[in-house]
């Protein structure tokens, strides 16, 4: 289980592991759980029970092939932001985390998790890192402390209990930002290479304008990062390659505004 605050990487440390054992960063199973607020959508996942509608079919939310994996490769599946979901819902994970299977309602049919990977996301406890800006070591254990008794607050001892891990993502430092900006940076300069053959390098000026936009990745996180490099840096940069033929660009913030040289 993934604790933490918002945009610091949970979910996508899941998409690296499918993109690193599968070779597709969407090749794993992913629950919203935010659209199985109500206590009747336990159903969406194990299952219309005998005598309604669907029963026979056995339709449910999950992707028995992605979670069976293969031979040499495990399934994953991702239950995100856990929080949302109605406790009913919670409670029908139970046999999940347990035994590794999960028998359908109208008892035709089980799904098999003995070969998967199981992730689970959540915020719960996020406000923790709000009231500590500068967190120190002894701070840092505080508060995954603090995470994790909300944790229980909100869960059955059963349910907290069955996972193998309870793994608490901190608020991302100055440097982490600037790393991720570097990196988004150079997978634009990359798929700009394979689509036109041109060359691009972002001088320290750009970079570091990219994350003043982003003053308020203490709450949001990273997830503001593509938005602002979209409309600071990619569009006006796509204009200007459709307005001239050089084949290699460097772009620089100066006067107030990124211009290309």
């Amino acid at each position: 289980l993934f604790l933490g605050p918002t945009g610091v990487g949970k979910t996508e440390i899941v998409r690296l592991l499918a993109q690193a054992i599968h070779g597709k960063p969407d090749a794993f199973c992913r629950i919203d759980m935010n659209t199985l607020a109500q206590e009747h959508y336990a159903a969406a996942l194990t299952g219309a029970p005998p005598g309604y509608v669907g029963s026979k079919e056995g339709t449910t939310l999950f992707d028995a092939e992605a979670i069976a994996g293969s031979f040499s490769r495990p399934g994953i599946v991702l239950f995100d932001e856990l929080e949302k979901a109605s406790r009913e819902v919670v409670r029908s994970l139970l046999n999940v985390l347990d035994s590794g299977r999960l028998t359908l309602a109208a008892g035709n049919r089980t799904l098999d998790f003995r070969n998967t990977l199981v992730f689970m996301t959540s915020n719960i406890g996020a406000h923790k890192f709000e009231k500590r800006d500068s967190v120190g070591f002894g701070q840092q254990q505080n508060t995954t402390q603090s995470v994790i008794d909300e944790l229980k607050k909100m869960y059955a001892p059963e349910f907290v209990n069955r996972f193998d891990e309870l793994i608490v993502f901190n608020k991302l430092k100055d440097e982490n930002i600037l790393n991720i900006t570097k990196t988004l940076l150079k997978q634009l300069k990359n798929n700009i290479r394979k689509t036109t053959k041109r060359t691009i390098t972002f001088d320290d000026t750009a970079v570091s304008h990219v994350i003043s936009k982003c003053a308020d990745h203490g709450t949001y996180g990273a997830r503001p990062l593509k938005r602002v490099i979209t409309e600071h840096v990619e569009t006006p940069l796509a204009k200007h390659l459709l307005t001239t033929d050089t084949k290699r660009v460097q772009v620089v913030f100066a006067d107030e505004q990124i211009q290309f040289k």
